[in-house]
């Protein structure tokens, strides 16, 4: 498998096998991340070949410092733009949980001085998950950034899926307290 660096190169020089290689190194994470999002095999691997075809636009100009991370987050914003166009078809899927347990956390207002906004709330956020324990940073994450869900992160962490619901319930009540605390509108 290629480095990473190699394959932005590829991507540099619009070698198509940079689309390959990413798939053979990144294919099952990227597919992952949409499936815990979407729930739907097919709308997932759709998200897959979005993010390679992003990854193709974006590449160059940008040069990732973190391929992976990279690719990750544009396979994150691309299934969420499917999330949102298949729930704009009243047409349900996982994500809604995810986001109804976080709704009382982060307001969803999109004007500009909000969008300003973002900035701060992102290095407020950053600053909370630094201060969490590695293992609790790790459920937070695990749970709203790549949408796994309670049965399967409770097995993984080694707890039961209430005691779980109960520590993340715990987490996003320390969140938002934390928001307000800094000054952001819920």
């Amino acid at each position: 498998m290629a480095e990473d660096s190699v394959i932005i190169e590829m991507f540099f020089g619009r070698n198509e096998r940079a689309v390959e290689e990413t798939q053979k190194k990144y294919g099952e994470y990227i597919k992952a991340i949409a499936l815990n999002i979407l729930n739907y095999e097919e709308d997932a691997a759709e998200c897959e070949n979005d993010t390679y075809l992003r990854l193709w636009n974006s590449i160059p100009p940008e040069r990732p410092l973190n391929f992976k991370a990279y690719s990750g987050r544009i396979a994150r914003n691309c299934a969420l733009s499917r999330y949102r166009y298949l729930r704009a078809e009243k047409r349900d899927c996982n994500m809604s949980v995810l986001l109804s347990e976080l709704e009382q956390c982060l307001t969803a207002d999109n004007d500009t001085e909000k969008e300003f906004d973002g900035r701060y709330i992102s290095s407020v956020l950053s600053d909370w998950l630094r201060s969490l324990s590695a293992e609790n940073r790790v459920l937070f994450i695990r749970r709203y950034w790549y949408g796994d869900g309670i049965g399967e992160l409770a097995e993984r962490a080694g707890l039961s899926p209430q005691r779980l619901s109960s520590l993340l319930f715990s987490l996003r009540k320390q969140l938002k307290k934390e928001l307000t605390e800094k000054g952001v509108s819920i």
